[in-house]
């Protein structure tokens, strides 16, 4: 998967989670930014990304506490 395909699940992961639509979104912004700024690995970002967003889906459907922020600048 790369950055353009990753666009296209977190849009539809925004609207399947409305609730959650602006953590999913920061960190897509976060993989994007690592990727074009930083220059680190599309592939590894993406997948780090997805890894991200399974666990901000998966601690809000579970009733936990946030997780960290995604990315810090």
């Amino acid at each position: 998967m790369n950055l353009s395909q990753l666009k296209e699940k977190v849009v539809a992961l925004g609207f399947q989670y409305p609730h959650l639509r602006e953590k999913i979104y920061a960190a897509y912004q976060c993989a994007v930014a690592e990727v074009l700024e930083e220059g680190a690995s599309e592939s590894q970002e993406v997948q780090s990304c997805l890894s991200d967003i399974e666990d901000i889906v998966w601690e809000d459907e579970e009733g936990l506490p946030d997780p960290p922020e995604p990315c810090y600048e």
